[in-house]
């Protein structure tokens, strides 16, 4: 049952906004159906009882999701007739209360009302007229009240039995909904950080069904094992990347309507609105690629802590060449859209040096960078990398389909160090060849330290970035010099600085991947193995 308090703080405009979310989560739904029919599609000249098995698979799931989109469809209306009813409800109280008050009439926190009271000498005659006015309109303005909270009640008992109406299983997706029999059970899934060779092996002995089931029953932990394909990885964590969304818009807004904010309740709305705008950018780059761009892959999403987020341009799973950028000092999911400029612009340089072979470029920002340069001097935050790094690549090594692909590991700035820790660990890093940009040091005092020939480890140092005042060598010697033992390729000097600070800039630390460079074209020759 509706309060007198809850009506008179109701914000109608909360359910309007979930209506609006109801039928998006509807049209990406329907979206999903669409994607089922082009699998059906795929399916085409495949023959025998295996084929004819996940065509009446994938059909089932069509129908079942066009079917739940259908239901998730209905909810938005039920939504909004609670936002009209519910407005006009709360409006009607708001006014009987404006008039209790303006006449004297005391509201109380439960709704009751009291007064005008008589005060010495307030008798008879005119104020006897007075005060008898006021206890009906008192009586008035009492009933008023009551018919408001009754109608918010009415409103909200009807939206609930309708609502009731539409909440089979099949709404929330559950694996027997999609017709998966028992759900695969969570115990058997492997564990966050098991062998991607183990899990590769796990997921290739499970069923068509099994796998329809885990992707959109079990997708927090699907989506961010290495090991899984990338295109059920991304089909996994899609789901989780609105989920996130919702999460966070939902606790914008109730920071937002509470007005007035503290510092610290400030802190976390903003920090909130740049995740959202950073989910927002990842959302869009999976959705509408711009022309001569790649499909993007979601390889895994987080926006706890800082933020996390892997986005493959091009699918490294069938791509002949595969990079993998690591960002550095500052790098958050509030930033990520810039990061996923440079793996597309990173892609155009690859196609320009080997017009032949398809490039999959991945943003890795899979790890807690430095915040700022006071934490980036030190090296906890590369060695917290390290497992992660060594991992993924791991995994885009065993579920790379058909021949072997080209594999390079870029580190910029605080990142390159990132790779360093992770090269010179353990069993180090499985690729072909390394490119440092804007580096800092990467934790070894030789290219041969890397784990991989020293004739494949690169780098690049703009003459105006800024980094150079790192040349103090927390994290090593700069891996552009004769000593190091590397391969050092040509970048522009990029923006000059003040001569207060020798005409060193932060703007030439970030301009390698600038169109049109000589340090993007350099990159992208190195990443299709032409060093």
């Amino acid at each position: 049952m509706v309060s007198f308090g809850d009506l008179r703080s109701a914000e109608p405009g909360r359910f309007e906004k979930a209506a609006e979310n109801w039928s998006d989560h509807a049209d990406r739904l329907s979206h999903h159906a669409d994607d089922l029919d082009g699998k059906i599609d795929e399916l085409e000249g495949w023959q025998g009882q295996a084929a004819d098995a996940a065509r009446a698979h994938f059909r089932r799931l069509h129908d079942q999701f066009t079917e739940a989109a259908g239901t998730m469809g209905q909810i938005p209306p039920i939504l909004l007739e609670l936002t009209d009813r519910t407005t006009t409800a709360r409006d009607q109280l708001l006014e009987a209360i404006r008039q209790a008050e303006e006449t004297g009439i005391s509201v109380h926190p439960d709704g009751a009302l009291s007064g005008p009271s008589r005060g010495p000498g307030h008798q008879g005659g005119r104020w006897d007229d007075h005060f008898a006015k006021a206890e009906r309109l008192r009586e008035e303005l009492a009933a008023a009240i009551r018919a408001s909270v009754t109608a918010a009640t009415e409103a909200d008992e009807a939206a609930k039995a309708n609502l009731a109406e539409l909440m089979p299983a099949v709404v929330g997706l559950s694996p027997q909904a999609l017709g998966a029999g028992e759900p695969y059970p969570r115990e058997s899934i492997p564990a966050p950080g098991t062998d991607p060779a183990e899990v590769k092996d796990w997921w290739d002995s499970l069923t068509a069904t099994e796998r329809e089931s885990l992707i959109y029953g079990d997708a927090d932990l699907v989506g961010s094992l290495d090991g899984v394909p990338i295109e059920a990885r991304d089909r996994a964590n899609r789901a989780i990347l609105e989920e996130q969304l919702a999460v966070l818009t939902a606790r914008r807004d109730q920071l937002e309507a509470l007005g007035d904010l503290g510092s610290n309740q400030q802190a976390e709305l903003d920090e909130i609105i740049g995740k959202i705008g950073g989910l927002n950018a990842v959302d869009e780059r999976l959705r509408n690629p711009e022309p001569g761009e790649q499909d993007a892959y979601l390889v895994l999403i987080d926006s706890e802590g800082s933020g996390r987020a892997v986005v493959a341009a091009g699918n490294p799973d069938t791509a002949d060449n595969v990079v993998t950028s690591v960002p550095g000092t500052g790098a958050n999911l509030s930033g990520v859209h810039g990061l996923l400029d440079r793996s597309d612009l990173l892609v155009h340089a690859s196609g320009l040096a080997d017009k032949e072979a398809t490039t999959a470029a991945v943003t890795w920002l899979g790890y807690d960078a430095p915040p700022d340069l006071v934490h980036a001097a030190g090296g906890s935050y590369a060695e917290g990398a390290t497992s992660s790094l060594q991992r993924f690549q791991e995994g885009l090594r065993v579920t790379h389909e058909g021949s072997g692909s080209h594999n390079t590991i870029l580190g910029h700035s605080y990142g390159s160090t990132a790779v360093g820790y992770a090269g010179r660990s353990g069993g180090g890093l499985d690729v072909d060849s390394m490119i440092f940009v804007g580096s800092p040091g990467v934790g070894v005092d030789h290219a041969s330290e890397l784990g991989i020939p020293p004739e494949n480890v690169h780098s690049g140092l703009a003459q105006n970035d800024l980094i150079k005042v790192a040349a103090w060598a927390v994290h090593g010697p700069d891996p552009t010099s004769d000593d190091f033992g590397g391969q050092t390729f040509y970048t522009e000097a990029g923006t000059s600085g003040s001569w207060i600070s020798g005409g060193l800039s932060g703007s030439a630390h970030s301009e390698y991947w600038d169109e049109g460079s000589d340090s993007l074209r350099n990159m992208g020759r190195i990443v299709v193995g032409d060093g």
